[in-house]
């Protein structure tokens, strides 16, 4: 009996003893004689550590540890790095047997953690010297990796502050966070998140976030599903809807190589006003209420370094656009991109009208001149881009355009687009561009590098009356037109562009109706003061029909030359040439009208002599061109005067020659008589010859 009784005590009473001695042995054991070993070994690393609370441990029903008043600093600066108001840790016990690692529950409150920059790039932390990396066969497992699981995961009033060597700060603050069954085996966990974000120069943000997340470290992945993100500007306020609303699902994989699937979505029901809270003001436009609705959607796949944007969708207003874009490369990328829009009406994004009553401030010469910003030919020259637009319809300072379609390449400083068309007016119009801003564009002798351009567009079967209706202006012209222009230009920056620039133009129409200028009847006036006869008491219609129609022109330094003008009118052909002042909308064209080859007069006029009915009758068209009207297009004064002059002179030499050759032959006669009478007969024609040049006799 007394041999059970020692048997009993060995193997039940013994080791309950043991137990419960290492259990007192423990709960005894004040935990906060660690603290000065642990600020100790925060010292060899350039770290002060003081911790004010106290730490707990416990052992029932879970493995516990309580610690507060964490305060950490730089130990040569004294310079704050970070403080802890609490932190709580549970692990369950029992699992722990099986190399499996249980956490009951974590709970970090008021962590705060500072991350300054200087000027000169040093961080308010010190330099932390690494400890020596223990070797492969200290760091091989036995056995499977233990596995981590959290129950319940706590974080409130955590801050982050970091501050850039420009000293621009951004900070995290009140971040607060919520996660149940926290696991790193693929299982798929609950994260709620609140947060305010501020940055330098900028009002904070509020956002919250909730969402499912699962994390496999045995496959190196990451997935997000139907992760919700709300954003508030400024204060948030329980009974207002979130300024934008985002939404992101897709999976991370940080393997090698690094890839990801995404779907990103987000949404804002006042673009302009979350702008406006974000210190980012939009100008003022025609629609006060552009810039409303945005909303947007994505796939984003990433794979090492391409990168592919799918199946994207912008809606902005009431315009919805499609995109695809493909990159290959981050340093030097090859881009491929596609964007399908189907209606922009730019008119309503563009400035509101100016109030024409107001004053205009007098221009300076330092608003006039504009400041030349040299071509980025590096960058010109870096770009491998090939993108393509489809536009359904643009509306632009009131014309409407269809169709538009437009590819641009962009390869080693070539960039071209082409080709370039869409419908305007019920007609066509296509053009093709291209810039070489090649290493083989410098000039000989030239100082700087230099880029040309070159170009050319047509149009054809453009309704003139259509376009003017859509510009809102008077339909002065009616009819088709036919165009070509040919573009070039050269220079080191923007503005050499623009002021070297050159075109030619070429127009030709079946016909053109000037629907508030007759030339018909400009030419009977002509002629009536030409030929001094009245003009006939006549209805002249408000318009002249140009059928067909031919010119040529040159554009430099912002005015239009006519080369070359021809026309019928009527019965007339009509030439000219002149020039067209841009930058102040005047111009003057002589116009030289004449019957040509047709054989009867112009209806109209009283009389057209023979003599006019193929000699030049000269008019002028001279005006500006927000003004024109019936007196435009005139008999041209000063040609018709010194016409006028030039044949008044002819009469009165006409007049004085008549005049001298009667005082010749009354001179004559009256010589040939005193001969007579006075002279011998054999001797008269002797005498004439000797005083011949004084009569001037024959």
């Amino acid at each position: 009996m007394s041999k059970l009784k020692s048997v009993l005590v060995a193997f039940f009473v013994l080791p309950l003893l043991i137990i419960a001695g290492g259990a007192a042995f423990i709960l005894t054991l004040d935990p906060n004689r660690l603290k000065p070993l642990i600020a100790e070994a925060a010292g060899k690393q350039g770290l002060s550590i003081e911790i004010d609370g106290d730490i707990n441990w416990r052992l029932y029903p879970n493995i516990g540890l309580d610690i507060a008043g964490i305060s950490v600093s730089n130990k040569a600066t004294a310079a704050a790095l970070a403080s802890l108001k609490s932190a709580r840790l549970d692990v369950a016990l029992k699992p722990l047997l099986g190399r499996k690692i249980e956490v009951v529950g974590v709970a970090v409150d008021g962590a705060e953690v500072h991350y300054l920059l200087e000027p000169n790039g040093q961080s308010n932390w010190p330099v932390i010297e690494a400890q020596s990396a223990p070797t492969a066969t200290e760091t091989q497992p036995k056995g499977d990796a233990p596995q981590i699981n959290i129950a319940a995961l706590f974080v409130t009033d955590l801050s982050l502050k970091y501050r850039d060597a420009q000293g621009v700060s951004t900070s995290i603050t009140g971040l607060n966070a919520e996660a149940l069954g926290v696991n790193l085996s693929g299982r798929a966990f609950e994260v709620i998140l609140q947060s305010s974000l501020s940055y330098t120069g900028y009002p904070d943000v509020w956002f919250e976030s909730a969402g499912t997340i699962s994390v496999d470290m045995g496959l190196h992945q990451a997935i997000l599903e139907a992760f919700k993100v709300s954003v508030y500007v400024e204060r948030r306020k329980s009974h207002e809807a979130p300024d934008l609303v985002s939404e992101v699902a897709g999976t991370l994989n940080w393997g090698t190589p690094l890839s990801a699937k995404t779907t990103v979505s987000l949404k804002t029901h006042n673009l302009r006003q979350l702008l406006a809270q974000l210190g980012i003001p939009l100008p003022a436009t025609q629609d006060p209420q552009a810039f409303t609705l945005l909303e947007a959607q994505a796939n984003i796949d990433l794979k090492g370094d391409v990168l592919n944007l799918g199946q994207a969708t912008i809606k902005l207003d009431k315009t919805t656009a499609r995109a695809a874009l493909a990159v290959t490369g981050f340093k030097q990328p090859k881009i491929q991109t596609s964007l399908e829009i189907d209606t922009v009406n730019a008119d309503a994004y563009m400035a509101p009208a100016l109030d024409k009553s107001a004053t205009k401030a007098k221009p300076t010469p330092e608003t006039e001149q504009s400041v030349a910003t040299p071509l980025p030919f590096e960058l010109l020259r870096q770009l491998d881009i090939k993108a393509s637009l489809a536009l359904g319809q643009l509306h632009v300072k009131g014309i409407t355009a269809n169709k538009m379609k437009a590819t641009l390449r962009a390869k080693n400083g070539l960039i071209t687009l082409k080709p370039y068309s869409f419908m305007l007016a019920q007609g066509s119009v296509n053009a093709e561009l291209e810039l070489d801003a090649q290493k083989n564009t410098r000039n000989k002798g030239a100082q700087q590098e230099r880029a040309t351009l070159k170009g050319w567009l047509t149009t054809q079967d453009i309704e003139l009356s259509a376009l003017l209706e859509q510009l809102k202006q008077e339909p002065l012209l009616v009819g088709d037109l036919g165009s070509r222009v040919t573009v070039t230009s050269e220079g080191h920056t923007d503005q050499d562009i623009i002021n070297n620039m050159k075109a030619g133009l070429t127009v030709d129409s079946k016909l053109i109706k000037l629907t508030r200028i007759n030339i018909e009847k400009s030419f009977c006036e002509a002629v009536s003061l030409l030929s001094g006869k009245p003009t006939a008491n006549t209805e002249w219609p408000s318009y002249s029909e140009l059928s067909p129609l031919s010119l040529k022109a040159q554009y430099a330094n912002n005015k239009i030359e006519l080369q070359s003008l021809s026309a019928t009118i009527q019965k007339l052909k009509a030439t000219s040439s002149g020039v067209l002042d841009l930058e102040s909308g005047d111009f003057r064209f002589p116009l030289d009208v004449s019957l040509a080859e047709f054989a009867g007069g112009l209806e109209g006029c009283a009389v057209v002599d023979a003599k006019w009915r193929k000699r030049a009758v000269p008019l002028r068209c001279k005006g500006n061109l927000i003004n024109i009207g019936a007196k435009t297009c005139l008999p041209d004064g000063p040609r018709i005067t010194e016409y006028l002059k030039g044949k008044a002179k002819q009469k009165i030499d006409k007049k004085l020659d008549e005049a001298q050759d009667k005082v010749e032959d009354k001179a004559k006669k009256e010589a040939d008589r005193f001969l007579e009478k006075h002279v011998e007969k054999d001797k008269i024609d002797d005498l004439k010859e000797s005083v011949k040049g004084l009569f001037k006799f024959k």
